[in-house]
């Protein structure tokens, strides 16, 4: 064999090995099943705070992101079971709800367990609370079951500025929650009341069902306490375990009845580059504020 062979026949070989490379490396971005004797879990983030849609910044979840990752793990015949892990203090109510609700009918088709890392509290409790289990890591904080209401009032700086704004209304209560008036009549005040208890019935109510818990005590673990670090918030029925992630990635297991080897997949949408996450920590958040003030006169939290 001369040189010339030993060449091409090298050249070949690395060749192959280059082509097999690149099949391996799109069969696991495509997220096809791995080889495995047992199964595979799945970890869908419940990360930052829920909104009803989430900007290209990142640093924030909402119901059409989560739930295309949701339906990634479950349209999956190799994913046996759904790890959702929460690291959210709340958000927006309708968004909140919306989430319950998609794990609520995740779980009619696959295992579905919440891992709360370090802050599981309000909206992302709400979330968290649908699913079939909810492990917490002892430090985690949890709970804060409840709604606020922030209406804001800036009338006061703008006459100091000399900045006049002329309204002309009807029904006398059209400009209800405006921030360029004083603040609530004492019958708004009440309408806003009536609404918030409302809401916050609709939650105490949701989470008790989801819990297997009574409204009542479910209303005196959020009026009590409130927040409860991990390794108190079992004693209270608020989770099932107190736990790391290897921890839950077994109780997820066991719940799904994987035997033999289990296979981690972490399930992501891939929308956020670096150049959003590094936005997100230099401005994003203190911009976001901004409009937030300058665009919304009334907002509706649960946390």
């Amino acid at each position: 064999m001369n040189t010339t062979q030993k060449i091409v026949i090298a050249a070949g070989i690395i060749g192959i090995l280059f082509i097999i490379g690149i099949l391996a490396y799109v069969l696991i971005s495509l997220g096809l099943p791995e080889m495995s004797t047992g199964g595979v879990v799945a970890v869908v983030p419940l990360k930052g705070e829920i909104t009803g849609e989430c900007s290209s910044y990142g640093g924030c979840i909402d119901p059409a992101k989560f739930k295309e990752m949701m339906e990634m793990a479950e349209n999956d015949e190799s994913v046996k079971v759904i790890i959702i892990k929460v690291d959210s203090g709340g958000g927006g109510v309708v968004a909140s709800r919306d989430l319950m609700k998609i794990v609520k009918n995740a779980k009619k088709q696959k295992p579905v367990i919440a891992y709360i890392n370090d802050i599981g509290a309000s909206g992302a409790y709400y979330a968290a609370s649908a699913s079939d289990k909810i492990v917490a890591n002892e430090f985690a904080f949890v709970g804060s079951i409840g709604v606020r209401s922030e209406i804001i009032h800036y009338k006061g700086l703008l006459d100091k500025l000399g900045i006049n704004i002329s309204v002309v209304k009807k029904p006398d209560n059209k400009d209800f929650g405006s921030p360029y008036r004083e603040n609530l009549t004492d019958k708004e005040t009440k309408l806003m009341e009536d609404v918030i208890g409302k809401i916050y019935d609709a939650f105490v109510s949701d989470v008790a069902e989801n819990r297997n818990l009574s409204k009542e005590k479910v209303k005196e673990i959020s009026e009590g306490q409130s927040i409860y670090l991990g390794m108190d918030a079992k004693e209270n029925g608020l989770i099932d375990y107190v736990g790391d992630m290897d921890d839950t990635i077994d109780i997820a297991a066991e719940q799904a009845g994987i035997k033999g080897d289990v296979v981690v997949r972490y399930i992501d949408t891939g929308q956020e580059s670096i150049f959003d996450r590094m936005a997100m920590k230099i401005g994003y958040g203190f911009a976001k504020g901004l409009v937030e003030i300058e665009g919304s006169q009334q907002k509706i939290f649960a946390e």
